[in-house]
């Protein structure tokens, strides 16, 4: 189509600024790129809480580079054996940022740190998403984008359990509006110190 936005004035003669080829155009998919990931690395047991190594694999099985030179993996800690992102903690997100050198066969790795959530404990899975955020086209290869580890062990981690033991008023009677005097005491009734500060 031409002067699509009709700015030049053409009289009654604008019924020919299309044009169309009648013969069907036959296309070709371009063989994508096949983003998998290979291989996860962590401890087989650890503690809730704890700070744990991670390293993942990514291989290109495809047929071509990506098209496009970022996207986003990540990392995930779930209590299911089949994946569910709205059952998963999610402990990581990596960019990856030179995807169009990433040829056929060829593969990158990645070593992260992730914080293990507090309070859990039983048997987990590392799960690793590469491409999470779909901005790489593979056409429908997109199945082995996650990866499951084995079966990780998580113990639950000793934990302080503060509880108010006491609580004083020093007057029988309080007048509204005017201050009065309170005592409490704190105790940590856990199997574990405290480790922070806090407010009461």
């Amino acid at each position: 189509v031409t002067d699509y936005t009709n700015v030049v004035f053409e009289a009654t003669t604008e019924n020919n600024n299309s044009g169309t080829i009648t013969a069907p155009l036959q296309v070709t998919l371009y063989p994508p790129a096949d983003l998998a990931s290979t291989a996860i690395n962590a401890p087989s047991a650890f503690s809730s809480g704890q700070t744990i190594n991670v390293s993942y694999t990514v291989e290109n099985q495809g047929a071509h580079t990506p098209i496009v030179n970022y996207w986003i993996d990540k990392v995930y800690l779930s209590s299911m054996s089949t994946f569910d992102v709205n059952a998963s903690v999610l402990l990581k997100t990596i960019t990856y940022s030179t995807g169009t050198t990433l040829n056929p066969g060829n593969t990158y790795t990645k070593q992260n740190t992730v914080n293990i959530p507090n309070g859990i404990s039983g048997t987990y899975y590392l799960y690793v998403f590469t491409d999470a955020g779909n901005n790489v086209f593979e056409y429908t290869y997109t199945a082995n984008n996650i990866l499951r580890s084995s079966a990780l062990n998580v113990s639950l981690t000793p934990y302080p359990d503060l509880v108010v033991s006491s609580l004083t008023v020093t007057e029988d009677t309080v007048m509204s509006g005017t201050l009065f005097n309170l005592a409490w005491t704190i105790s940590n009734q856990g199997t574990a110190p405290t480790d922070n500060s806090w407010k009461d």
